[in-house]
């Protein structure tokens, strides 16, 4: 074989060799990525979502606001800047939904569906008139807001829980009056916000971010938070006048007779 053409054989194998490099890098690259492209699709359809909701929870909020408002009494007050925080931003919105279907594999209709937050109010409540107080708003609420139902319709009881990161009553309801669009009703003692707010809430919020799937919560970061949070939870009186067995109100008694 002559110089020439075994130049020629070896350009060639060369660039067999780069191509077929070529080929397995590229290969390589779209494996490593496929994570990060699924990783962008699920934040666009959360952003896209978020957005959706919060247009369409502004086209009622001010009239479930005149309600809320008309729902307090001496005993019961809206918390302080609640007008800033009745509906939930957009980013935070957006990063419940994102880590809902990255992490729950939940599709985005059901999310919909079960997304109860995004429109919030929360009452403080005098300790002492706290299981009246709760009552009478929720029976006030099934009055003015047309047929109304909780989110959860199993959901017969509410109570104060040990061990969920949060102590109060949190309901959710649907209104046909506000277009069947969820509102959430936080009931709060002087205690239990002070504590949720100082306490809990900063380090749920470390919890949130840490401790996504269940696999993360048995590291040591997520067990050492979650005894921190059991331990401020303790640490808030349970009003009087609700049962201390269970530390139940019984919701449906209330409602029954408006049905």
């Amino acid at each position: 074989m002559n110089n020439k053409n075994k130049n020629r054989l070896t350009k060639k194998n060369r660039l067999t060799k780069k191509k077929k490099m070529t080929n397995k890098s590229d290969k390589e690259k779209f494996s490593d990525t496929t994570f990060e492209v699924n990783d962008r699709k699920y934040r666009i359809i959360a952003n896209r979502s978020a957005k959706q909701i919060i247009e369409l929870s502004k086209t009622v909020i001010k009239d479930i606001k005149k309600l809320m408002e008309s729902l307090q009494s001496e005993f019961s007050k809206l918390s302080d800047n609640y007008s800033k925080f009745m509906i939930k931003s957009h980013s935070s919105l957006s990063d419940k939904i994102y880590k809902r279907l990255k992490y729950d594999k939940i599709s985005i209709t059901t999310i919909k569906k079960n997304l109860g937050d995004y429109i919030r109010f929360t009452f403080i409540i005098n300790e002492k008139k706290y299981k009246d107080e709760v009552m009478r708003i929720i029976k006030d609420l099934y009055i003015h807001g047309g047929i109304c139902t909780p989110l959860k319709p199993d959901k017969k009881v509410i109570m104060w829980n040990l061990g969920d990161f949060y102590q109060g009553i949190n309901t959710v309801y649907k209104c046909n009056k506000f277009k069947n669009i969820p509102i959430e009703i936080q009931f709060h003692t002087e205690s239990s916000i002070k504590i949720k707010e100082s306490k809990l809430h900063p380090l749920y919020e470390k919890y949130r971010k840490k401790c996504i799937n269940d696999e993360m919560k048995m590291k040591k970061i997520c067990k050492t938070l979650s005894k921190k949070m059991l331990k401020y939870e303790k640490s808030i009186t349970i009003p009087k006048n609700i049962d201390q067995s269970n530390n139940k109100i019984i919701v449906k008694p209330i409602v029954k007779f408006i049905k």
